[in-house]
């Protein structure tokens, strides 16, 4: 049913095997990196950019994201038990002796060791027998032909690691064969053999208990190809925290005990293994070359913002950062946004605007009026576009702004055209389709800040204060309207208010910008401005002192100078 479901859907899948069943593999639909799994058994999915992305679930949620009513996976309603019984060994058995023994010495064992592991003979003595015990208890035996390359299990035996009993440190050796378990002890090490090779990980889950106490883990499996394609598979399974690669000099330590080879080369071979690693985990010193970088080449401190009193406190637009934007309405936000996008593309940057409130035209005619600093005439409008145009990017949709349409818009902006910087205004103009609208706007604040990682890219958000008594209130961070979590999910926090006019005349300036968050450098501050009316340009007032003991507007918050850029 899930098979036949995503092909309906014109997913092209590849289909692997794994130790919990079957899975489709194929790009993650939220985030397109091709590292995305759906069950095949159960229908559970999972983006293994867990940090990054993190889009998981069950069977029912991936239906619901690809728009369709969720139905029950009845091919696999119940999950599969095993219930098997196994039965304990009752053969006759003989020391080795005549033939059998001598191909038991020229592999290298000595008779000590043959007889520490209880190998055995068959009857007729063509077999070698080896058995498997678990607390005290004979659980299975391996034989093995003398006369040809054949092995085979006692009948209905439970597969347990062969050797398991004569292990009691706390660091644990696994082999790929029994005779490699043998050859282990002639180098000083009590090592325990899976029962039917490498590709078989029955005895994980058999043996689970046992194997969870070890601390670690050597995994010394035969060095040839067959051998190395299964051990990241069962690394996985026992924890690759625990588990270690031995890539012995020789093919199997069989091999190394027949060429003589000594403790010390097996010893340094383990010395020299190989960790494993999470893919999306790594030591502090793996960013040792990027740390070095990011101070010579001052990373941190950003794009230049074009002011220099929001320089000063908040170091410029970082890459992978999202900052949002409030104020009340006439408080100057657009004016700055557009001042902040002039100053982007005069430094070569490129923007992407989804100007959802106001049409474009209208905010272009406002922008070049601003960067020409008088009406302009149409020679200038085409010099601006010109200059500019080409790295100014208009979202100009009708559709509903929904946030799968919006994201997959700025996608194709910075992936095409190399957009590098990205404005929505506003977040009260998106369309969230659930019920739980504070919920819909976390995971779009969420995911802003996931795709201007991905990109390397910055995000201004414009959020709306709640409405307060009176448009002369100044807002604060908490007055963002909507849900708590879009100030939590922000780099930085930006709000803009006019003055009123009790304000303007003691303290002389128009508009004030206030950092209420800076995330990487956790300053905060003011700059203030005059609004020239002509050409919708706000002049920063440099080095603005303010008046002491004065108050800004009703909502009388007393001033406290070392808030404020000096």
């Amino acid at each position: 049913m899930i098979k036949d479901y995503l092909k309906n859907k014109g997913i092209s899948f590849k289909e692997v095997a794994r130790p919990s069943g079957s899975q489709a593999l194929y790009p993650c639909p939220k985030c397109g990196e091709n590292k995305f799994a759906v069950s095949l058994e159960n229908g559970a999915f999972q983006c293994f950019r867990k940090n990054e992305c993190g889009f998981q679930g069950s069977w029912w949620e991936l239906q619901k994201h690809y728009g369709d009513t969720p139905k029950q996976n009845k091919d696999n309603y119940f999950l599969k038990t095993d219930k098997r019984e196994y039965k304990k060994p009752e053969v006759k058995t003989i020391k080795p002796n005549g033939e059998a023994l001598q191909w038991l010495l020229n592999r290298g064992f000595t008779t000590e060791i043959i007889k520490y592991f209880r190998v055995g003979v068959s009857e007729d003595g063509l077999n070698i027998m080896l058995p498997s015990f678990k607390d005290g208890l004979l659980k299975n035996i391996k034989y093995r032909s003398i006369k040809e390359k054949k092995f085979w299990n006692e009948k209905d035996a439970e597969p347990i690691l062969f050797g398991m009993d004569n292990i009691s440190e706390s660091t644990l050796y696994i082999t790929e064969g029994h005779f490699d378990t043998i050859a282990a002890k002639h180098f000083d090490l009590n090592a325990a053999s899976v029962p039917n090779g490498a590709s078989d990980l029955g005895w994980i889950e058999l043996c689970w208990d046992w194997l969870d106490k070890f601390k670690k883990i050597y995994l010394m499996f035969d060095n040839d190809k067959a051998g190395q394609e299964n051990i990241l598979k069962i690394a996985d399974r026992l924890g690759k925290h625990r588990c270690y690669n031995v890539i012995l000099p020789e093919k199997d330590l069989n091999d190394c005990l027949i060429k003589k080879l000594s403790s010390q080369d097996i010893a340094e071979s383990i010395f020299q293994a190989r960790e494993f690693y999470h893919p999306d985990i790594v030591t502090a010193d793996f960013f040792a070359d990027a740390i070095v970088s990011s101070f010579k080449t001052d990373e941190y401190s950003g794009l230049t913002t074009g002011i220099n009193g929001l320089d000063a406190i908040l170091g410029g637009w970082r890459e992978k950062e999202v900052t949002l934007w409030t104020g009340n309405n006439g408080s100057g936000k657009s004016t700055m946004l557009n001042w902040i996008i002039l100053n982007i593309l005069i430094n070569g940057g490129t923007c992407c605007i989804a100007s959802l409130e106001m049409h474009a035209i209208k905010y272009l005619r406002w922008m070049i009026t601003q960067y020409f600093k008088v009406k302009p005439s149409e020679e200038q409008i085409f010099k601006f576009l010109q200059l500019h145009g080409g790295r100014l990017l208009i979202y100009n949709s009708t559709k509903p702004t929904i946030p799968k349409l919006l994201f997959e818009a700025f996608d194709f902006a910075a992936k095409k055209y190399g957009a590098n910087n990205f404005f929505i205004d506003s977040l009260m103009k998106i369309r969230f389709t659930s019920r739980d609208e504070y919920k819909d706007q976390k995971e779009f604040c969420s995911d802003m800040s996931d795709f201007s990682k991905e990109h390397r890219s910055h995000f201004h958000l414009v959020a709306h204060p709640r409405k307060g008594s009176s448009d002369d209130r100044q807002p604060d961070k908490v007055d963002v309207s909507g849900s708590g979590h879009i100030t939590d999910l922000v780099d930085n926090v930006m709000v803009m208010w006019r003055a009123d006019e009790k304000t303007k005349e003691k303290q002389n300036f128009d508009n004030m910008l206030m950092v209420k968050k800076n995330r990487e450098f956790g300053k905060l501050g003011n700059v203030y401005f005059n609004f020239n009316v002509d050409n919708k340009n706000l002049i920063e007032i440099e080095n603005f002192n303010v008046k002491k003991n004065e108050c800004f507007a009703e909502k009388q918050v007393y001033i406290n100078p070392e808030y404020f850029h000096e």
